[in-house]
């Protein structure tokens, strides 16, 4: 599939907002082209709009790329994702998330 074809499935997991998106949107994540990171994103976000949360792991996928992605679109929608998004739901997990 081509890349926007990828973009708009990854925002309509977000809206479904199913634990088993979360592979989908980690690969995305670590995709070489820009956009599919930012939708991976955009995704998240709205998971986090629907009251769940994601993986310590992902969570802290989408801190690093909201820091550190060459793209500012990516760092700048990341962000978003992290203001969206509630913690993990241990609070190990979050710790974990937040020292790594």
């Amino acid at each position: 599939r081509d890349g926007a074809t990828r973009a708009a499935l990854l925002g309509d997991l977000g809206r479904i907002a199913t634990d088993t998106a979360q592979p989908a949107f980690r690969n995305a994540l670590e995709a070489q082209a820009p956009a599919e990171r930012d939708a991976a994103c955009r995704g998240l976000g709205a998971v986090g709009l629907r009251g769940r949360s994601v993986d310590a792991a992902l969570l802290r996928l989408v801190a690093t790329r909201a820091a550190e992605d060459a793209a500012p679109e990516v760092r700048l929608v990341c962000t978003y994702a992290l203001s969206r998004l509630p913690p993990p739901a241990s609070s190990a997990e979050t710790m974990a998330a937040v020292v790594a």
